[in-house]
Formats: structure tokens, sequence, C-alpha cells
């Protein structure tokens, strides 16, 4: 198989198709980090634990080959059909692989047919771990609770392997987590949920203790309870044990002096990275610069980063956001609108596969859409914040200290 240029991955959206109350045949979009061209062929999302297998028909697999070549070389996220009922579990790799049925980029049409490529019945007997597993992973973001429940069964079997142990608790940890975006922010049960994915990715640790994601996870489920000495601690221990992490570590890092009010601190974790290493390339540092400048009141340096970060990974939908703001800030609203109703076509593609977690934002980025397009109507110039208001509220917003955390030593 071609191989695949190596891509950030922002998130995945899962959800069972609309027609199938089964919930066998799902759809999840992500960006390529992994692939293979044994037996056929085969890619993964990044930071993902499931493994997809392309179709036996080597005119089509060629056809995906060219379609996931062109995503990886546009940077721009593929969308597939799986059966999550024949997910086969690999106890040594901790993943779980799927027949692919269907696959497609940005706008472009589906490959693959689906009743050919994934027939049906289900392989494995319903009642069993590796089912449970595989479906649970495949419900994580589109019926989170259900994903709960499916990866608990399979967390009690304790034949389980340690590679697919850490992979069911880090997918149940997501699920919590997935579960707590759509709870009132800092409330009593929003902390539950944070506390049940930060007691997963604990013992995620105690299982694979060599994955830094599984470190990350739990900086930021601290991060959630206000446990915010306690985060920054994990970011620097990551940093200490894996010098390689260091662009992650002044990433997140940022990310938490940001939710604490501390903006020009956020800036400088990232601008201290960029003096050591150079200038840094690829959305991720970009984002967020941009969005630390922007609460910074720095609009034009905001919209000059994004424009960067777009170059590299022109489908992502909240960069999109990000400049509508920034160009709100500046007074051009025509420009800001124009991102606006951009992101909101992008956005509308992890609404129909998320369901209830993309729900909220996409309210609120409607709602924005229309102040816009009313404030363009009326040919007004002056600078506003309506593309800033409320879509990002959760992720800037300090907290108080979970009665759920114990207290910090001394």
């Amino acid at each position: 198989m071609k191989s695949l240029l190596i891509l950030a991955t922002l998130a995945a959206a899962q959800a069972a198709a609309p027609d199938d109350s089964a919930q066998r045949i799902i759809s999840t979009a992500g960006y390529v980090e992994h692939a293979g061209d044994e037996n056929g062929g085969w890619f993964q999302f990044a930071f993902s634990h499931q493994r997809f297998r392309l179709p036996a028909d080597a005119g089509v697999t060629e056809a995906m080959i060219r379609v996931l070549a062109e995503a990886s070389q546009r940077g721009m996220s593929v969308r597939v059909r799986y059966d999550s009922w024949a997910g086969r579990a690999d106890a040594a790799g901790g993943f779980v692989e799927y027949p692919l049925c269907a696959l497609s980029v940005a706008s472009g049409a589906s490959i693959g047919d689906e009743r050919a490529n994934c027939p049906g019945p289900a392989a494995i007997p319903p009642d069993s771990t590796e089912n449970a597993l595989a479906r649970g992973l495949a419900l994580t973001m589109a019926q989170p609770a259900q994903a709960r429940l499916l990866l608990g069964h399979a967390l009690e079997d304790t034949h389980l392997s340690a590679p697919l142990r850490a992979a069911a608790l880090a997918a149940r940890a997501g699920a919590a987590e997935n579960i707590s975006e759509t709870l009132p922010f800092a409330g009593e049960a929003f902390d539950r949920v944070v506390a049940d994915a930060l007691a997963d990715d604990r013992a995620l640790v105690a299982v694979a203790p060599d994955d830094a994601e599984a470190q990350y996870a739990v900086a930021r489920q601290l991060g959630d309870l206000g446990g915010y000495a306690e985060a920054e601690a994990v970011y620097r221990a990551i940093g200490r044990h894996w010098p390689g992490e260091a662009f992650n570590v002044a990433v997140r890092t940022g990310a938490l002096y940001r939710r604490q009010g501390l903006y020009a601190d956020a800036l400088r974790a990232l601008d201290d990275y960029a003096a050591r290493e150079g200038p840094q390339q690829g959305m991720k540092f970009h984002y967020h610069r941009a969005w630390t400048l922007t609460l910074l009141n720095r609009p034009q340096e905001a919209v000059e980063e994004l424009g960067q970060g777009l170059a590299t990974q022109p489908d992502y939908a909240y960069a999109y956001f990000m400049r509508a703001c920034a160009y709100g800030r500046l007074g051009r609203i025509s420009e800001a609108l124009a991102d606006q109703e951009r992101g909101l076509e992008l956005f509308r593609g992890l609404v129909q596969d998320g369901g209830d977690l993309f729900a909220g934002q996409l309210a609120i980025a409607t709602a924005t859409a229309d102040t816009l397009r009313q404030a363009a109507a009326a040919g007004r110039h002056e600078p506003t914040a309506i593309a800033c208001d409320r879509l990002w509220e959760r992720e800037i917003r300090s907290r108080p200290r979970s009665p759920l955390l114990p207290r910090p030593a001394g």
C-alpha cells in the first residue's frame, strides 16, 4: 500500500447509521496516521485503537488508496463507513480491525459498495468480549453511555490482554469525557463523569506506563476538575520523561494557562518553544497561538496565524470560526461571515456523525452566522465580538477546585 503522510488528529466523530437500529454500520471521520499493505491494506486514524481493513476487490482498494494519498497530501480528513459488529481484536497489537464498507474525503463521492463489502450478519457472538470491545470503541462518541457499558463488559474479562485492556480503558475514559461535554460545566454531574474518566486514565497509566497520551489525558481531566497545579506538574513530568513531546507539552501547557486567564503566560509557552526549535508549521501551533492572540486583543496577528494553519489543514472548521472571531474584532464583517459560513459547512459533517456531542456548538455557530449576516446586510464595519462569544466558553473558563479532588499536599 502506498505510504501515507502522518497527520495530527483532531477528532473522530462517530455515529450509527440512522436507518440501522442495530448500530452495525458506523460512520467515522479522522486524519490518517498509520497505514500498511500486508494482507491487502489497512489504515488507522491518529490516537485511535481502531483499524480499517480495505476491501478484497483490488480495483476498489486501488481507488481507496488514491483517495487516502490525496487526503494526506492535502491535509484533509477522511470519512469511512465500517461494520462495527465484525471487528476483530488483536490481543498483541491492542487494536480492533473492522471491514471497511466505503470511504470518502471532503465533498468527494463515496468509494465502495456497502452491500458488497459489509454484507453482514455479524461474524462474532454478540455476547462475547470481542464484540463488546468492538462495538464499544465504535460508539464512543455517538452513544457514549452505551459505549461505557459495553467497554465495562469487556474490562470484566480477566483474560483480556494488557494491550486490549489499555484500549478499552482509553475508550471508556473518552466516552466519559464526551458525556461531560453535554453537561453543565463544573456542575456535580460534570465532575462525577470527569472523575470517572480520570480514574480510567490513571488505570491506563498503570497498564501502559509508556503511553504519553494516557498521561496527557490525566492532566486534561485534572484541569477540567480545577486541579491546575497538578495538571501542570503532569505536563512537566511528561516533558522530562519524553523529550520528544516538547511541542505537545508547550501547546497543552499554554492551553492550561489560557484556561486560567493567564494569556501572556500561554503565549510565552508557545513562543519559547518556537524560539528554541525554530519556526513552526502545521495547524496545531498556529491555531493555539491565534486563539491566545485573540484573547490578548491582537486580532490581526491571529488572522495571519490562522492563514498559515489553514494552508496546511484546510478543512478544520474551528480555524474558520476562530478567524471569523478575529475578523469581527477588526470590523471586517464580510470576511468574518465568509469564514463563519465555511466553518459551518465543514462542521455540519461532525454533527451528522457525532449526534448530541456537537449539537450545542452547531446551534451557537449557526446563530453567530445569522447575526453576522444581518450585520453585513446592514453595512456595519465597527469591530465586534459577535463571532467570539460562547463557542469556546468551556475551554477558557476558570473554575474552583472540584470537591472530588483530594486537597493538595501542604
